[in-house]
């Protein structure tokens, strides 16, 4: 009888010490202030070099100004698209990353879809940085890299203050 009662006050202090233990961190994380990002001009710059125009291939050049050669044309184009993929891989897992991004004449959208234990996608069309605006939605499906998007609910309207906030980048 004794060996019972035992176990039995073992197993209701386990619980209950189970539940003060996620009680208390639901507190303490719901009590936290919201995370204020500094304002400081970036450590480190990025180099632009103009494209060479004498014919010269890219393998006949530095990796680093080739990086800097495409940064360059990239920043002096009007228009341009750049698609992303890749997987993240952990022990039990995978991850599957997809990224769009297309700008045109100061104008840009950003489509985001991750997928595998938790698959989410975010769209995100930024005008341009005078009219301080950026609408968001998110997806309504998401299949391996494909998204349905949300065409039904009313997109998020943030600031590119609120948006640097939230990701800590314009496109």
């Amino acid at each position: 009888m004794r060996k019972k009662l035992f176990i039995i006050f073992g197993i209701i202090g386990s619980i209950l010490t189970a539940a003060i233990a996620v009680g208390t961190y639901f507190i303490i994380e719901g009590n936290k202030p919201p995370v204020e990002i500094e304002e400081t001009e970036a450590k480190y710059t990025t180099t632009l070099l103009e494209a060479p125009t004498d014919g010269s291939l890219p393998t006949e050049h530095e990796a680093t100004d080739v990086i800097a050669y495409t940064l360059w044309t990239v920043a002096n184009t009007n228009s341009f698209k750049v698609i992303t993929t890749g997987t993240a891989d952990a022990s039990v897992a995978t991850q599957a990353i997809a990224n769009e991004r297309v700008v045109k004449d100061g104008y840009a959208m950003v489509s985001t879809v991750s997928s595998g234990i938790i698959s989410f996608g975010t769209q995100r069309f930024f005008f341009p940085e005078s009219e301080n605006k950026v609408l968001t939605r998110s997806a309504k499906k998401i299949s391996g890299t494909n998204a349905i998007w949300d065409n039904e609910t009313t997109p998020e309207c943030v600031s590119y203050k609120e948006m640097k906030k939230r990701y800590g980048w314009y496109p």
